[in-house]
């Protein structure tokens, strides 16, 4: 396996604002503000990056703090 295959570097990766990426998950429901203890907390994730596909969709990439899963938000 070569270094591509294992990474997709063909990928177009961009780093928004990361405030402007929390609110946006906020407000479609992603994440809350407050802490109900259903894993959506705001609080507990870090932006990490936004992926943008060959279709233009922009796929917005946060990580749990506690956890370290990924939470992959695609607003097509």
């Amino acid at each position: 396996m070569n270094l591509r295959e294992c990474w997709d570097l063909d990928r177009n990766i961009k780093f928004r604002n990361s405030k402007e990426a929390f609110e946006e998950a906020i407000q479609h429901g992603y994440l809350t503000k407050i802490d109900y203890e259903d894993g959506k907390y705001a609080g507990d994730f870090m932006y990490m990056h936004t992926d943008i596909t060959k279709l233009n969709i922009e796929t917005d990439y946060f990580k749990n703090i506690n956890t370290r899963k990924y939470l992959k938000i695609d607003y097509s």
